[in-house]
């Protein structure tokens, strides 16, 4: 390792400001740039060092492809409902200075270290979501509700930020963002908008709007960027929430000038910028109160799937929304503040939005407004290259039935099995904990070796984290960190003064346990193909040695709680930055980021997805040191996490096929993979417009919507098909109605072996060709789909073909998703007209079927089971699938014209074949477990 001399410091520092705000950068580029300049930093610099330059010019070179050489991958996707919504940004954009975000992107880049491309991306993630909002110029009353989704720890905080800022410049008045529940991460989040945002930050002891005694920090110290006005009724202090004496005291009211708020979701608080709000002089009185007219409002709830979810019965005994149910206070008083404003806009950032999505879109009241689902939009962020979440660290199982392969985990968990005499899964408040368990000793030593290994790579002054959360008590968490503290101390006294009466060198301790636990994992990363961190290094035993003692020597003990007289202040150790083991419970659960987190030991239980995924610390990013980061956890809550990553997985791809059919998030329905072990998705109780159902292939529908682009694989496909129903032989022609052609009595083999030759599109979700190959076959040796009816689709109003020697008119359906952003595929909404699917039956048995339809429609109807307001015309779906033999299966081809307007002009895009395949029931096919929101179940279980 090239000892971090000044002069290298210095060559990095300039190459970082040539290279950084260039996009697109590779290895090579990097390799050149420093071959070129080496010279130069050499004899400007003074370079005397010893060591070989060639040797030099790696470090150089693997520190700024570390730095430079990240990116986001992937669209951004998304849904949106656009009835009210009139877009304005692009038209906009060129009028707007952008003096707020251009200060922050410059902040970012020179203070933050950030790239080209991650920066570009929240560039254009920022404009995605800002235009969505309303025109903070537009007159008359508007109301955006959305909800953006990231990772745990994956940056989201920095969006939304990002947000601020531009929404600031584009002239949103009032901004305030819902921060957590405790006063910790409100001071947190504060502290962030003062950095990125205001630019400076207050005394306690001051007034917050008097900001001669502001000391300037972030954006604030960029010297070429002009003071701007935003007030700030609310401080980083711990105490510094927002209180209505001081408001009015300040006579600050919303529409004076921007004003950015950062308060807990606390009744009180709420309570009170709510009387604040209605006490605006020029607010407009209304039977409800004080009604802003002109003040565009944006409202950010941060973690919005906490607390801001109402938790009470929405429903009366018919199954209808009560316009005068009790909901909780917090959800009431979020959603009344909304209402307080003719123009005002919510964007909810979660990672863990399944409580979210199971809002009832219809629930509304008067006194209230609409309830919180995000009915505007909802926006998937990507991560970054180099984030490592819960898929990396805990791997993914194989789920064939949605096309997800197994992967494996990191190197990284540790199982503890050695705790429960000392911590008991079950303990009460007054628990003692009589002693460590011995993997929580190796744990804390394990931090101290991270700490030494960080700094053996040049991260010196740079803060580390330790994480121990055992359990929610108060009193458990002191009798723990007590015990923490007398272990630490006594590994600081025998590596200080040396063993004394011990039989054991704790330093022979360390080096076995550096080149046995550490070293290999180190090896392992490094010869990884998936994870590229050039600054991970192999470090010697003698190279860590060297800074054991002062890791040691620098390592504190802090008990984090509502009862802890002790802050968790990074801030405050800047300098040399802050070593320090946190031991805590729910304060730590949620939004908290633990600076520099190297080691975890996380025995706590819960059986909720969204619990467990918030109390995961440890996500997030570790550049040069993700090798020597542990977590200590059982072997089922490893499993837990694994199962919770698939089916985060599985939703995101749902999100991308809701985007890719050009859905609304009213329309389309959104699931949740359940688990088969107890595990739920999130509290009972904002699940209570959800329900559970199991799904699989039996008796469903499966079309394909989303199509390549590619021309040589539309080709093939074309071909495919021709071959096959080239090979089918003669077929009957119904030239009624519906045209088309029809083949009886073909093998299952035969339809699998089309599917094992046709390429779906990677996002073609529920019409993967593979999975649905897999289904047919598994089903065919249980004796079911043995055999099949195939339909050739003809008489649409679209081009005419040959196909297979027969001559069709294609269907025409119109393209969903245009513009470069969905360059790669074309989609369409639906493909199958309603009564396609049982045109394999005889008239007795549509008969059959449209009478059981409508009978089950007019039951429904009498018990207020459907939101259907008219008698339905086509036959059910699913009541139509039922009447099938296990043995048959449907499958409907359509000769496929996909246009699209061009230059006013309808133009055909695509032409290719897209498939329909209607499934009988199954007596052997197994189902997955899914908690679905009301949509979905209206939709796709209802029909």
């Amino acid at each position: 390792m090239v000892q971090n001399k000044e002069w290298i410091a210095k060559a990095l520092d300039i190459a970082w400001v040539a290279l950084k705000d260039k996009e697109g950068l590779s290895e090579e580029d990097i390799r050149t740039y420093i071959d070129i300049s080496y010279p130069t930093f050499s004899v400007l610099l003074g370079n005397n060092d010893s060591e070989p330059e060639n040797k030099i010019k790696e470090h150089l070179i693997r520190y700024l492809q570390s730095r430079l050489i990240t990116w986001v991958p992937g669209d951004i996707t998304g849904v949106e409902f656009n009835e009210n919504h009139v877009p304005w940004l692009e038209d906009k954009k060129s009028e707007i200075s952008w003096d707020f975000w251009n200060r922050y992107q410059k902040y970012l880049s020179s203070e933050k270290g950030w790239n080209g491309n991650i920066i570009g991306n929240l560039d254009l993630v920022t404009d995605e979501i800002l235009g969505k909002l309303e025109n903070p110029e537009r007159e008359g009353q508007w109301d955006r509700r959305g909800m953006v989704v990231g990772d745990v720890q994956s940056g989201k905080t920095a969006s939304y930020i990002g947000l601020i800022n531009k929404a600031i410049d584009s002239g949103y008045q009032l901004i305030v963002i819902l921060a957590g529940m405790q006063n910790s991460l409100r001071s947190q989040t504060q502290m962030r908008l003062n950095e990125g945002v205001l630019g400076f930050d207050i005394p306690s002891d001051k007034s917050i709007i008097d900001q001669r005694f502001a000391h300037k920090t972030g954006v604030g110290k960029l010297l070429e960027f002009k003071k701007h006005l935003v007030i700030p009724l609310t401080s980083s202090d711990e105490k510094g929430d927002f209180r209505l004496a001081f408001a009015k005291q300040a006579a600050v009211y919303p529409g004076h000038c921007p004003i950015v708020l950062v308060v807990k979701k606390n009744v009180s608080v709420l309570k009170n910028l709510r009387r604040w709000i209605e006490s605006t002089p020029w607010g407009k009185e209304t039977d409800q109160g004080k009604y802003l007219e002109n003040v565009p409002f944006l409202l950010i709830d941060d973690e919005a799937d906490n607390a801001s979810v109402n938790t009470r019965k929405i429903y009366d005994e018919s199954g209808n929304i009560d316009p005068d149910a009790d909901i909780t206070r917090i959800n009431g008083l979020i959603r009344e503040i909304l209402t307080k404003f003719a123009k005002s806009a919510y964007v909810g950032y979660t990672a863990t939005p399944f409580a979210n999505i199971f809002i009832d879109p219809e629930s509304e009241s008067d006194t209230f407004g609409q309830d919180l689902f995000p009915r505007s939009f909802i926006i998937g962020l990507p991560s970054p290259s180099n984030y490592i979440g819960a898929e990396k660290i805990f791997g993914l199982d194989e789920a064939p039935d949605i096309n997800i392969e197994s992967k494996d985990s990191l190197p990284l968990v540790r199982y503890v099995t050695d705790y429960y005499d000392d911590i008991p899964d079950r303990h009460n408040k007054d628990w003692i904990v009589p002693e460590l368990p011995l993997s929580l000793k190796i744990a804390i030593r394990s931090f101290i070796l991270a700490t030494a290994g960080r700094a053996s790579r040049g991260q010196q002054k740079v803060h580390n984290s330790m994480l121990v959360h055992v359990t929610r008590y108060v009193k458990v968490q002191g009798s723990l960190s007590k015990l923490i503290t007398d272990e630490l101390q006594n590994i600081q006294h025998r590596l200080r003064y040396g063993e004394g009466n011990n039989e054991t060198d704790i330093r022979e301790e360390f080096r076995q346990l550096w080149n046995e636990e550490f070293l290999p994992v180190s090896q392992e990363i490094i010869d990884s193909e998936e994870f590229d961190d050039p600054l991970i290094d192999c470090n010697t035993w003698n190279e860590i040695e060297e800074h054991l003692l002062k890791s040691a020597m620098k390592t504190t003990v802090l008990t984090a709680n509502g009862y802890s007289k002790e802050a968790l202040e990074y801030r405050n150790h800047e300098e040399n930055g802050l070593c320090v083991i946190v031991v805590g419970g729910d304060k730590l659960s949620r939004g908290l980021t633990l600076e520099g987190l190297t080691i975890s030991y996380y025995l706590r239980t819960s059986r909720m997805y969204d619990t467990l995924m918030q109390m995961g610390r440890w996500f997030g990013f570790r550049p040069g040191y993700l090798d020597l980061c542990r977590i200590f956890t059982t072997p089922e809550l490893a499993d837990w996490y694994s199962h919770i990553a698939l089916a985060n997985r599985e939703f995101r791809n749902e999100l991308i096929y809701m985007s890719d059919r050009g859905m609304t998030p009213q329309e389309y329905g959104l699931r949740v993979r359940t688990h088969p072990d107890g595990l739920i998705v999130t509290s009972m109780n904002k699940m209570r417009s959800g329900d559970t159902v199991r799904i699989s292939y039996a008796e469903a529908i499966s079309e394909s919507v989303v199509y390549h682009a590619d021309k040589k694989i539309i080709q093939k496909n074309n071909d495919v098909y021709g071959k096959f129903i080239e090979e089918l032989g003669w077929a009957s022609k119904n030239i009624g109605n519906k045209e088309y052609y029809r083949w009886n009595n073909i093998s299952g083999e035969k339809i699998a072996d089309l599917f094992s030759n046709i390429e779906t599109h990677e996002d073609s979700l529920k019409a993967d060709s593979k999975l649905l190959e897999m289904y047919i076959r598994s089903r065919i040796s249980d004796r079911e789909l043995i055999t099949w009816t195939v339909i050739l689709l003809s008489g649409g109003n679209g081009n005419e073909r040959e196909i297979g020697g027969h001559t069709v008119h294609c269907v025409i359906r119109g393209r969903l998703n245009k513009g470069d952003s969905f360059a790669g595929k074309y989609t369409i909404k639906r493909l199958l007209s309603p009564r396609d699917e049982w045109l394999d039956l005889d008239e007795k048995t549509q008969k059959l079927i449209m009478s059981e339809t409508l009978t089950e429609y007019m039951r429904d109807k009498a018990n207020n089971k459907t939101k259907r307001k008219n008698k339905p015309e086509n036959p059910s779906g699913r009541i139509l699938r039922a009447k099938r033999a296990n043995s048959n299966g449907l499958l409907l081809l359509y000769p496929l014209d996909i246009n699209e307007e061009i230059n006013g002009e309808e133009t055909t895009v695509l032409q290719t074949i897209g498939f329909g395949v209607s499934f009988p029931p199954s007596d052997f096919s197994s189902a997955v477990e899914y908690r679905v929101n009301k949509i979905y179940y209206n939709t796709e279980i209802e029909d």
